[in-house]
């Protein structure tokens, strides 16, 4: 197309999702550029955790929205799977105040129609029997939270994108971006120029160095997230052969890590409180779906108090270790 109403740029979670509301919308000309895969960035190995924990009413039904985007509608929709794991999740906490906070997240679950369950240790314990509770004050549980696959999600929302006529074109980088005098944006490619009346800057990794074709500056630049995926585990292999249900996620926000099972084996994600940036004076132009090195010693710590936490983790070998 040489005309469309939007450009989208970036064909991760977020730009193929836009494309996907908006032709739902009726927008059906509306078109999504991605200089590699869709999904390459960060999408493709997101953890894909869903919740519908929040502060506000209108976070949390965002996230309710989302949680059935996954599970019910982009299934029904394409008839293509989601990888929509319904598993709840657990928050525990050691904090006063933090057990405060849950009863208001509690609260503003009542009054939107989500519900969430404050649970005492003892209740915790049963709820996920691999976890000690030494410490803890208690946790709040989210029934209806889980997890996606992140890369299976965004190629149903582009399939169900199409179907509506938007139009998706990868390996196709944008070399520039001007603005004509009539007020419509001009988009270069390597295949020709595109002419529309509103750009959406959806490039993740790459969204500072879109905003300067655009003239912006935008204060941006990417983190480095690890988590690992560990070995089989063998009290969750034990649990798979006695027919019981797949255990929920659980966070520790206090100590900076989250827990969900992945197969027979855990995925451990620790949340660095200095976390380290990367590509500072701009991203490789071949990045795409590469990883960086495992850099294990800075969230070492972190790492330790989860398995403290759930002892079967320290128990694990580790399989791979994810840093991007």
């Amino acid at each position: 197309k040489t005309r469309a109403s939007v450009v989208v740029i970036g064909g991760g979670a977020m730009g193929v999702s836009l494309l996907y509301h908006l032709a739902k919308r009726g927008v059906a000309d509306a078109v999504l550029l991605e200089k590699h895969e869709l999904t390459a960035g960060s999408t493709w190995h997101a953890a894909g955790l869903c919740t519908h924990f929040a502060h506000n009413a209108t976070i949390m039904e965002m996230r309710a929205t989302s949680v059935r985007l996954y599970r019910d509608v982009l299934p029904a929709e394409t008839g293509l799977a989601t990888g929509f794991h319904p598993t709840g999740a657990l928050r525990v906490t050691r904090s006063p105040e933090r057990i405060l906070e849950f009863r208001h997240v509690q609260g503003l679950g009542d009054f939107v129609g989500y519900p969430f369950e404050i649970l005492s240790p003892a209740e915790l314990k049963a709820r996920y029997p691999l976890c000690e509770t030494d410490g803890l004050l208690g946790a709040i549980y989210e029934p209806n939270d889980g997890h996606v696959d992140p890369t299976l999600a965004t190629n149903a929302m582009a399939a169900a994108a199409r179907a509506r006529g938007a139009t998706i074109h990868r390996h196709l980088p944008v070399q520039s971006i001007r603005r004509a005098p009539s007020g419509e944006w001009r988009i270069t490619t390597r295949e020709g120029e595109i002419a529309c009346e509103h750009v959406v800057n959806a490039a993740g990794t790459w969204c500072r160095e879109i905003g300067s074709m655009l003239g912006l500056d935008l204060p941006v630049v990417p983190m480095l997230h690890q988590y690992l995926v560990t070995d089989r585990v063998a009290a969750i292999a034990a649990r798979a052969r006695d027919g019981l249900a797949e255990l929920p996620i659980i966070r520790d926000p206090e100590e900076s890590w989250y827990l969900r099972q992945e197969r027979d084996g855990f995925i451990l994600g620790p949340y660095e409180h200095a976390a380290q940036p990367w590509a500072v004076d701009g991203v490789p132009p071949e990045f795409g779906m590469e990883l960086l090195p495992p850099d294990l010693e800075r969230v070492e710590p972190i790492i330790l108090k989860a398995m403290a936490r759930v002892p079967a983790l320290a128990e694990a070998g580790i399989k791979r270790v994810v840093n991007g």
